[in-house]
């Protein structure tokens, strides 16, 4: 089980490697590797959230990251071949980001339950 520190630190490195999306590797941006890699920091903060060892803010944070992924669909798909990825590792549909390729292109929504008021 990963510490607090440990799963905010995940989500740190998360958050830096989805700025190097906005550039090709040639400048300066993630290489196939290093993508694969995020996407391994992303399973760990996933696993985290299953755990119920993040806080609702943190869970908006990653939601908020998560969009920007999602943003980059295509140039990921461009640099990794997700359905040979796949092929080898298996991942739950849940992992989302593991099947980029699939998904459409319309940003995540949350499934946030509807407040009512009770008026008196």
């Amino acid at each position: 089980m990963s510490t607090p520190n440990d799963i905010l630190r995940d989500i740190q490195i998360y958050a830096d490697n989805l700025q190097g999306l906005a550039w090709t590797p040639d400048e300066g941006g993630l290489e196939a590797d290093e993508i694969l890699s995020m996407f391994t920091y992303r399973d760990a903060i996933q696993d985290a959230i299953e755990a119920g060892q993040l806080s609702p803010v943190d869970i908006f944070h990653v939601a908020w990251l998560d969009e920007i992924l999602r943003r980059y669909a295509s140039a990921i798909t461009r640099q990794v071949d997700l359905p040979a990825i796949r092929g080898h590792s298996n991942p739950s549909v849940i992992r989302w980001w593991w099947f980029l390729d699939e998904m459409p292109r319309e940003p995540l929504r949350l499934a946030v339950p509807e407040l009512t008021t009770a008026v008196h």
